[in-house]
């Protein structure tokens, strides 16, 4: 059986020869192209590259708009939301959750192409949605009026009376936040995909001329936005697709009970595949020749006890690894939690290299644990010096009082000489080039960055009001510094062609492995618990495909 990647390899050799360089190859993420290329190379001639991309990056480079900072866009709706509904009294310390989610909601619509001025109609319009579309039910629409109206009675909950506010003020919302963004050349990744979309449909926007041929490599689910930017380039003859499945999964007589297939069987249709079916028939129609697959279910009552199996696993007895084709091999961590007890746990003794494509989280490291008491430290110290806590340590409840831009930018300022301080001493107690020192200073540098960028926040005026007054207390600023550090990853940069391969799950998209372990193949994990929050309801976003 030949892997896929292989496979495109040899399509892409067979269409091109051997000059890829007016070709690009768009993956889910970045850790395919060296694979890639290793197969390209197969051959053993010399060879121009494809350039490879993600789809975001495709998106970015067709236009010279910019990413606005997240915490810059949550901070710009505040704003909005305070003069659209004159909220004067409304923190943002309270706004600041809900702003994420409306973006997120921002983003969800502009990547599916919504309609904004329909979808986020009134309340008091919902009533009447589905009259005359047969894509809601009779029970739907009960379902809807009745929400609908639980929401307009007169006699209102303040939370009713919030969320109603809030949902008049979406569609203004919207608008005002992409004008202003627009004004400045910036966006938030949806309003970016949708605009490079429509300007690709219209002809304003066009793929650079040295770029012939696009290749798409191992997608799945698509939004709207990524659909049309397919179909464009299909029409225009640049396209080439290749999906990454079994026939399991979207064989007639399957069709109808493996819903994983549904968004395969859809892709497959819109885009032919450039590879034969016969390629993919790996799961129940093995030809004679090749060996059956073997699954194997292992119970393990604690996360220590499943990385300990690793290192049996891994054993020679148990016949699943060999060292001379380590990268054959891949350990797949359903729990990114797992990943340091398995560093640990991995054979002392071996013959190969272990390359680790996954990132490892900053919270795990002392850098984050440091930066994490420090801010506690500090917000004690503060609210002792103003009288805010006992003598026993409780906290006394007290009004906020909005601290002036500079004193915020002084407390990130000594964070940072903390971090730096920490730093040195790290690099003092560990080995100069060890796997710790390189973690570590990657670690302390990631922080330091983090709290330049909210120091340029607040220098920007963008967490300031026109008095340079902080719209964020300090207990605020921390959280947020503590959120941001938390989705954080270092990542690993090596080879991922060799050694035995140590990756999570999303890491193992467009691959192929001769032995596979996956620990914490549990309910929560695989698959992860969807967080579904939203403020659109869920039968406005099915009637409009969100």
């Amino acid at each position: 059986m030949k892997y896929f990647l292989q496979l495109v390899a040899q399509s892409l050799r067979s269409r091109f020869g051997n000059n890829l360089s007016q070709t690009v190859v768009i993956f889910p993420n970045k850790r395919a192209s060296l694979f890639l290329n290793s197969y390209l190379l197969e051959q053993g001639y010399p060879i121009w590259a494809p350039q490879y991309m993600t789809i975001s990056e495709l998106f970015t480079s067709l236009t010279t708009t910019q990413i606005d900072d997240p915490i810059n866009t949550v901070c710009r709706i505040y704003k909005h939301y305070q003069r659209i509904t004159d909220s004067k009294d409304e923190t943002l310390d309270n706004f600041y959750g809900w702003g994420e989610r409306i973006l997120a909601d921002f983003d969800d619509l502009d990547k599916n192409m919504g309609d904004a001025s329909l979808i986020f109609r009134d309340m008091r319009e919902y009533q009447e949605i589905g009259e005359d579309e047969e894509i809601l039910t009779d029970e739907q629409i009960e379902q809807l009026r009745k929400f609908a109206g639980d929401f307009s009675e007169v006699e209102r909950s303040v939370v009713r009376q919030r969320y109603l506010k809030l949902w008049n003020a979406l569609l203004p919302l919207y608008n005002a936040l992409r004008t202003e963004l627009e004004s400045e050349n910036l966006a938030y990744e949806g309003q970016l995909y949708r605009s490079v979309v429509e300007g690709l449909n219209d002809g304003t926007i066009s793929l650079p001329p040295q770029i012939k041929h696009v290749a798409f490599v191992g997608f799945n689910v698509l939004d709207a936005a990524e659909k049309k930017l397919f179909s464009i380039l299909k029409e225009q003859g640049k396209a080439l697709f290749y999906w990454d499945y079994d026939t399991f999964y979207t064989a007639p007589q399957y069709s109808l009970s493996v819903e994983a297939g549904t968004f395969l069987r859809e892709n497959l249709k819109n885009f032919p595949n450039e590879l034969d079916a016969s390629n993919f028939s790996n799961l129940v129609h093995r030809s004679a020749s090749e060996s059956p697959i073997d699954i194997t279910f292992a119970t393990a009552n604690t996360n220590t006890i499943q990385a300990q199996y690793v290192r049996q696993w891994l054993g020679a007895e148990a016949g699943h690894f060999s060292p001379l084709q380590a990268s054959k091999t891949a350990i797949v961590l359903c729990d990114e939690n797992m990943l340091e007890p398995v560093l640990h746990a991995l054979p002392t003794e071996k013959e190969y290299r272990v390359n680790v494509t996954k990132g490892f989280p900053l919270s795990h490291t002392p850098a984050y644990t440091c930066i994490a008491q420090a801010m506690e430290q500090i917000q004690y110290d503060l609210n002792i010096k103003a009288g805010m806590v006992t003598a026993k340590g409780k906290q006394k409840p007290t009004t906020t009082v909005a601290p002036l831009a500079a004193s915020m930018i002084e407390q990130l300022s000594r964070l940072q000489q903390l971090v730096q301080q920490k730093a040195m001493e790290a690099k003092e107690h560990t080995a100069e080039g060890s796997w710790n020192d390189i973690l570590y200073t990657e670690a302390f540098f990631q922080v330091y960055t983090t709290l330049s960028r909210f120091m340029q926040l607040f220098e920007d005026g963008n967490l300031c009001n026109e008095q340079q007054e902080s719209i964020i207390n300090l207990p605020t600023l921390f959280r947020l510094v503590r959120q941001v550090l938390r989705n954080i990853s270092i990542p690993f940069h090596g080879e991922p062609a060799v050694g035995l391969q140590v990756m999570g799950v999303l890491e193992t998209r467009c691959l192929d492995f001769d032995h596979v372990l996956m620990l914490s193949v549990n309910e929560g994990k695989l698959p992860q618990k969807a967080t579904d929050a939203s403020f659109i309801p869920f039968l406005i976003r099915k009637r409009y495909g969100l």
